[in-house]
């Protein structure tokens, strides 16, 4: 049995420690670890009076809005279409040079508008991670700008979480949040962690099938002139309009995929309907949210499943996104 060491919530580990601990390793050859490596040993070697501490200010200040300057590079990356040097498609080169998926340079690119809007009308407070800035993405112009010199009025800028400007928009728009899972005390044994990490990472996937399922809606409104359905997370919903788009790009591929997926989606919404059930303990009500599910869970079937079903609707994703960016690039050729 493997161990684990516990450690105190409230301890701060000293990340320069790291530094020489283990000589026979060689550090990476990619240049940003290289730099980020020099700065520790830089920063190590100096002595309190090398410091000037106006200047560290700046830099941490200066960092902590580091995802607009990645959002801002990726934004003329992708726009301009600079990835076709080395890649057919933008997801591609996400996934082989940035090593993430295209959804999460969207979101820093999404999280980077709602932030550059904030500067340009004046404002020094400002999201300072994506998370924070996302909450804002679906509002525009004036509103938006109305809605975070709210949130400015009535928090602290230490105060600002993601968590908090997403009760205050949902207060001004009149919707309710789910509660937060109620807290127990109870003894965190290795084998209780050891569990809870696993369904977090698990359940974590069905989630991101739900993702997958909006993703290949949003990325094919220009394909399917006659979808009008509305941001919602019912698989009952989502899956027949997303099934009905993969049919007619691929009216010739094999069925059989598509039939486990209605099956398995079917199970899921059985279970879980909202996508919300694996996240909240209880619903609005204060009942349980599974209460169908029973008392023990197959981690490793569960992870097969939503491996298997995010394989496919990932791919069709990235397929619809291709043949997007080519009807693009030959209507523009056309112009």
């Amino acid at each position: 049995m493997n161990t684990y060491y516990k450690t105190n919530s409230h301890y701060l580990a000293n990340p320069f420690d790291h530094l020489y601990q283990n000589n026979d390793v060689e550090i990476s050859n990619r240049p940003e670890i290289k730099e980020i490596y020099s700065l520790g040993i830089d920063l190590e070697d100096k002595i309190e009076g090398d410091f000037d501490l106006d200047s560290l200010t700046f830099q941490v200040r200066y960092n902590q809005l580091a995802f607009v300057h990645t959002g801002l590079i990726a934004a003329q990356i992708k726009f301009k279409k600079l990835y076709k040097k080395t890649h057919n498609n933008f997801d591609h080169y996400s996934r082989e040079m940035l090593g993430v998926s295209y959804w999460q340079i969207d979101d820093t690119i999404k999280a980077t508008d709602v932030v550059m809007e904030l500067i340009a009308n004046g404002f020094d407070v400002l999201p300072q991670n994506v998370n924070q800035a996302e909450k804002l993405a679906h509002i525009r112009g004036s509103e938006r700008v109305k809605m975070w010199q709210g949130i400015i009025d009535t928090y602290e800028p230490y105060e600002i979480t993601g968590r908090t400007i997403e009760e205050y928009i949902a207060k001004q728009e009149e919707r309710i949040l789910p509660k937060a899972t109620q807290t127990y005390n109870v003894e965190m044994t290795d084998e209780l962690y050891c569990f809870i990490w696993s369904l977090g990472h698990y359940i974590f996937g069905i989630n991101w099938v739900t993702e997958f399922l909006s993703s290949l809606l949003e990325t094919s409104k220009k394909l399917v002139n006659s979808l009008t359905l509305e941001a919602v997370h019912r698989f009952s919903k989502l899956w027949p309009e997303v099934r009905s788009i993969l049919v007619e790009l691929w009216p010739n591929e094999e069925g059989d995929q598509l039939k486990a997926m209605d099956s398995l989606i079917e199970q899921f919404q059985t279970v879980d309907p909202n996508s919300t059930s694996f996240r909240y303990a209880k619903d609005l009500k204060g009942e349980n949210s599974l209460p169908k599910i029973g008392s023990r869970v197959n981690l490793r079937n569960l992870a097969e499943v939503v491996g298997a079903m995010s394989t496919i609707l990932d791919g069709s994703a990235t397929a619809i996104s291709v043949y997007q960016e080519n009807e693009d690039e030959m209507q523009s050729d056309c112009w």
